[in-house]
């Protein structure tokens, strides 16, 4: 027969199980055979938690920040663009009295479209898979990353820290619009 544990909240002290002991709100059974892999857990869910607060170096802060307003700055062009052309087409196609109607038309959806590029811009930035990929430091940790959310990714051979990095929060990126879109 094996001994039964209590474990006292707060302490964190252990007792030898009894009736009275038992009965305290603030006792709870304690399994010691669950102990170490529960530890274990604990410490690896502590370390991934350090991992992902360590500021990112300011080399790649700076380009990683560039790079973003960048990305934001083609989008937002390249649906100005559209706009623009799509209001063309119409105008060339249409002069009569339903073109200013159409105008209006064009510069809501181009309203709705910048909504969007905002709203998904949003959507990245506050992704915590992608702020972890931004925390990795080694290759084979974003290469592992990759390998178990996307599976085997041979376009990264070849390819420095950064750029794995960076093609890393692309593919999550695209796995989040995706799944923006399906839901």
């Amino acid at each position: 027969m094996s001994d039964k544990y209590l474990k006292q909240s707060g302490s964190g002290h252990i007792y030898i199980w009894t009736a009275t002991l038992a009965k305290r709100n603030d006792m709870q059974q304690y399994d010691p055979d669950l102990a170490k892999p529960r530890i274990a857990a604990l410490q690896k869910r502590l370390a991934e938690s350090k991992a992902r607060s360590t500021a990112i170096p300011e080399e790649h802060r700076d380009a990683l920040a560039q790079a973003q307003k960048d990305a934001k700055t083609i989008t937002e062009l390249e649906t100005a663009i559209d706009a623009q052309e799509t209001a063309e087409r119409r105008a060339l196609e249409d002069f009569d009295s339903h073109q200013a109607l159409e105008v209006s038309q064009e510069s809501r959806l181009q309203s709705e479209s910048q909504a969007e590029v905002e709203r998904k811009d949003e959507l990245v930035k506050e992704d915590p898979q992608i702020k972890k990929i931004m925390g990795f430091k080694k290759e084979g940790t974003i290469e592992a990353y990759l390998l178990e959310n996307f599976g085997e990714c041979p376009e990264i051979e070849g390819m420095n820290l950064q750029q794995i990095k960076n093609f890393a929060i692309q593919k999550r990126q695209d796995q989040l619009f995706e799944i923006d879109e399906a839901g």
